[in-house]
């Protein structure tokens, strides 16, 4: 018979004590209501071995920076060769009455690199419809035939795969099937765009290798990316996103406004995607359609959110959701306006009550965003999978996630900013001041000054305008010719109408 040693009833009692307290802290709860706080301790080097071990490689290693802290000093700085590179890809067909405008707003920003993968039966893109790589200034159109860009995104996709010979026969003819007549459900291979385009994020007599690629679409405007939130590009996933769109607690990214990291990792993270894992589960996704009551889509929205959920979950990654960038609704009582030429870039939606002269003026002052004023920090959230109501109803529930948390107000002077600043850190809340209102003194028509409140958007999404508005002059839904020097759009009064004016710079 073994002696107990003096104390050992009052040790066993501790802990009998402790262990009912840590019990009465856990809740067992179904797969889909389960919530969790990220540890916000630093990570031992069992679990950084362990995290690069399920990575599947060592090539990036995981850097401990405090990417928020990191950020600060560079705010408003513009890299003297920008390491972005925006990517759209054409797959064919009619060319939207905006891509001449979306291609005139990239060109007269040289700090954006683009890049756009297209068939060659597309003349604008690709002159005389002929095969290769060719620059337009800061434009790389990469030309190839359509089963030429079927086979890269299936042979990079299978590479990935380690794919036998019937497979990547299968994947071809699969992609090919998916994508072919409905050139939308490209946004389903979204997040395998690093993997797919590895070798082409290159361009000629540039010093510096891009850092991140940026996902934009062609019913776009490009607004002044000298304001565009550069220091950002310290996180590994930058997604930029409107103020108005639902619900800002959701945590998706989107298609046209998403930065990435050049990086075999991340790239390879639609791995992790259920239906991406292998040709099978690819193949037998790809097969599937959804009915949204719209349209025939693609299962879980990929690019938007089953994308960003792995990311979400993998935590070895950094992120930031930004909100305000983009734009992509009218505003009551707002205009936009849209100068044409090479000197103003601004995208400015004014109040209605200011005339075209009193805008222009705002055009030609200079601006310079504050990304640094943070009004509170709410320090680290609670990740959910039960995201209730319509703030992501295009996504399917298996790829939401979101912060616990019931909305406030609706504030446009303010935003909210979800990141997660350090690998396997927390994720952290900020409410901080909107930096795209901009409240400056101009001469009014009256002759005195006076202050002009207004919003100056790096990103304008047409989304909502190409479906509603239509110019009085021609019944389409963009004018086909860009804007010229002395010419600007706008959509004042409220109605649902573009309309192009001439204007004088005095």
């Amino acid at each position: 018979m073994i002696k107990q040693r003096g104390g050992s009833k009052l040790y066993g009692a501790i802990l009998v004590i402790a262990a009912l307290v840590l019990f009465s802290t856990v809740s067992f709860r179904s797969p889909e209501e389960t919530t969790y706080k990220a540890a916000a301790a630093t990570p031992s080097k069992e679990e950084v071995h362990k995290t690069k071990q399920h990575n599947g490689s060592d090539a990036s290693p995981l850097d401990w920076t405090d990417r928020w802290e990191a950020s600060l000093p560079l705010a408003g700085v513009i890299p003297k060769e920008p390491s972005v590179i925006g990517i759209t890809v054409w797959l064919g067909g009619n060319l939207p009455d905006y891509v001449p405008q979306f291609l005139a707003s990239v060109k007269r920003n040289p700090e954006l690199y683009m890049m756009i993968p297209s068939v060659t039966d597309t003349e604008l893109f690709c002159p005389g419809k002929k095969a290769g790589t060719r620059y337009d200034g800061n434009i790389k159109y990469v030309c190839m035939s359509s089963d030429d860009l079927y086979a890269l995104m299936s042979s990079k996709m299978c590479k990935v795969w380690e794919c036998d010979e019937n497979e990547s026969q299968k994947i071809k003819e699969e992609v090919k099937k998916w994508i072919s007549g409905r050139n939308y459900a490209v946004t389903e291979l979204k997040p395998a765009f690093g993997s797919i385009f590895e070798d082409h994020w290159d361009w000629e007599d540039r010093q510096t290798k891009f850092t991140h690629w940026l996902r934009l679409d062609l019913d776009m405007i490009i607004g002044d990316m000298r304001t565009f939130p550069w220091h950002l590009l310290t996180y590994d996933a930058i997604a930029l996103r409107p103020f108005d769109q639902y619900t800002w607690k959701n945590i998706w990214w989107p298609g046209m406004s998403t930065a990435l990291r050049i990086d075999p990792q991340l790239d390879r993270i639609w791995l992790r995607i259920p239906d991406m894992q292998t040709p099978t589960t690819f193949m037998e996704y790809y097969q599937k359609e959804r009915k949204d009551g719209q349209k025939s889509v693609g299962y879980g929205a990929n690019d938007e959110g089953s994308n960003a959920l792995q990311v979400t979950l993998a935590t070895e990654f950094t992120w930031v959701i930004w909100y305000g960038a983009l734009q992509h609704v009218k505003w009551k009582d707002y205009h936009l306006d849209i100068r044409g030429g090479d000197k103003l870039r601004t995208v400015i939606y004014a109040p209605d009550r200011y005339t075209d002269r009193e805008v222009l003026r705002l055009h030609k002052l200079p601006f310079r965003p504050d990304y640094t004023n943070v009004i509170q920090n709410h320090g680290p959230q609670r990740l959910s999978f039960r995201c209730e109501g319509n703030g992501m109803w295009w996504i399917l529930q298996a790829a939401r996630s979101c912060i616990e948390h019931r909305e406030g107000r609706f504030d446009y002077g303010r935003a909210e900013v979800l990141s997660r600043d350090v690998p396997l850190g927390p994720i952290n809340r900020r409410t901080v001041v909107n930096p795209y209102r901009v409240n400056l003194e101009v001469e009014m028509d009256s002759g005195k000054k006076g202050y002009i409140e207004h919003y100056r958007q790096p990103l304008l999404h047409l989304q909502n305008w190409k479906i509603t508005m239509y110019f009085l002059d021609g019944g389409v839904s963009f004018r086909r010719k860009e804007l010229q020097e002395n010419e600007f759009i706008h959509d004042r009064g409220g109605g649902d109408n573009w309309n192009v004016t001439l204007f004088t710079d005095t």
